[in-house]
């Protein structure tokens, strides 16, 4: 059996290959075992290799960008055409219906992206907010409510 050698997977023809695999969502472990080595090997080729670790880099990139499309697409909804299509008489295939489709806007979708995009307002536990220390009414009052809610728990 032949070794694989880094060179070889160095031509273009072959950095294409690697970006495609990357486009289609296939992590580092997947892009190794198609290539016919260890992840391992594969990891010290990136370090030994800018081609590959750029191709690699911008690659998924674009993979990274298509599924935050889809999520915002699957958080606010959308509509699609459904197309129906039957054999006639000749035996071509020919439209018989299109259907206009709504998906509903996800909530799921919707509290993760907020979640991610804007921390500070939608995590789980929001500090509302912190007691200047040139205001010692405000200080005060945070101070009470954080005691009550110490009790109350």
């Amino acid at each position: 059996m032949a070794t694989i050698k880094l060179k070889d997977w160095e031509t273009p023809e072959a950095i294409e290959l690697i970006k495609g695999w990357a486009r289609d969502g296939c992590i580092d472990k997947d892009i190794a075992h198609n290539i016919g080595i260890s992840e391992n090997t594969f990891c010290r080729w990136k370090k030994r290799s800018p081609t590959i670790l750029e191709a690699l880099r911008q690659s998924k990139q674009v993979a990274d960008r298509k599924v935050e499309s889809a999520l915002y697409r699957s958080a606010l909804g959308y509509q699609f055409t459904e197309v129906t299509r039957e054999r006639d008489e000749t035996g071509a295939m020919v439209v018989t219906k299109e259907v206009i489709k709504d998906v509903k806007p996800n909530t799921t979708a919707q509290v993760f992206w907020l979640k991610n995009r804007l921390p500070e307002i939608w995590r789980d536990h929001p500090e509302l907010f912190t007691a200047p220390a040139d205001n010692p009414i405000l200080a005060s009052l945070v101070t009470l409510l954080k005691d009550e809610e110490q009790k109350e728990t």
